[in-house]
């Protein structure tokens, strides 16, 4: 069993280092007793179940399928550990809850002959508490997978006595098995940064195993990190590109492959068009 590593020890967002995405062997329950996404996990809530703010749905291959969200800030949130090479599981709305209160449960229900879904199954609902997400990490240099909670407010709203009582009771229930927890909210993320991670989502395309992929992104990556070129990004893209015999579409695809799996970053500051200049990341990165 790996330490109890504390909030205060390790935050996603602000990570310093260079990391790339490997490929990960999941194992079929956390150590919750929750299914992984390759064992048919399933969010707690639907998108039509959120309370409040905008609802929808995304795509996301750590999620291995559709998620959903409650709000801009969730969408964000998910949009960012999607491309962020520490990731390699999303778990949309879930599910978590008291392991004492439902060992109790399950001992009434015994005694009274009555039945009561399988620990590696759906939960009674009344135990039940979503938190907007759980993310799986592979840190450099660690053997063990982290689990990271992760809870999506307005900062406006953080003050507010109910959403302290409700961290705390994530932060009691998560801190039962070992998973380290992280608030960010509208003010974690800029507009611009979450819309240049948009647009290399949309550059990759329909590509379902990246890891295909991996090799000749990371060959296109190093070169890009060499290239003397300057103008602007279709133009550095093409160049390189036309030196490894691919085609425009090509040049994005594996530009984006590269930041999916950690080769490159780019320079949030500034805005990524295909029309703007070539701003990349000078690593170590900050997440």
């Amino acid at each position: 069993m790996a330490e109890p590593i504390s909030d205060q020890e390790f935050q996603l967002r602000g990570y310093v280092g260079t990391a790339i995405l490997q490929p990960v062997e999941l194992p079929l329950y956390d150590p919750r007793g929750v299914r992984s996404v390759t064992n048919k996990y399933e969010h707690w809530k639907d998108a039509i179940d959120g309370r409040g703010g905008v609802a929808g749905w995304m795509f996301s291959r750590k999620a291995n399928g559709i998620i959903p969200f409650h709000s801009f800030i969730e969408q964000r949130i998910h949009t960012f550990l999607e491309l962020n090479p520490l990731v390699v599981e999303i778990r949309a709305q879930y599910p978590e809850f008291d392991q004492e209160k439902w060992a109790l449960a399950k001992q009434k229900a015994e005694m009274m002959r009555k039945t009561i879904p399988d620990f590696h199954g759906k939960v009674p609902a009344q135990l039940v508490i979503t938190v907007d997400c759980v993310a799986t990490l592979a840190l450099p240099g660690k053997k063990e997978l982290l689990y990271h909670t992760i809870s999506g407010k307005p900062a406006a709203l953080l003050q507010l006595p109910n959403v302290i009582l409700r961290h705390e009771k994530e932060k009691a229930l998560r801190a039962r098995w070992n998973s380290t927890f992280e608030i960010m909210t509208d003010m974690t993320f800029s507009e611009q940064e979450h819309r240049n991670n948009v647009h290399i989502l949309r550059w990759l395309g329909r590509i379902r195993d990246v890891h295909e992929h991996s090799h000749t992104a990371a060959d296109f990556a190093a070169r890009l990190k060499k290239t003397k070129a300057k103008g602007s990004v279709s133009q550095v893209l093409t160049t390189i590109g036309n030196r490894m015999e691919l085609t425009r579409s090509e040049c994005y695809r594996y530009f984006a492959v590269a930041h999916y799996c950690g080769y490159l970053r780019w320079d949030h500051k500034f805005p990524l068009r295909h029309n703007m200049e070539f701003r990349l990341a000078i690593p170590p990165y900050r997440y």
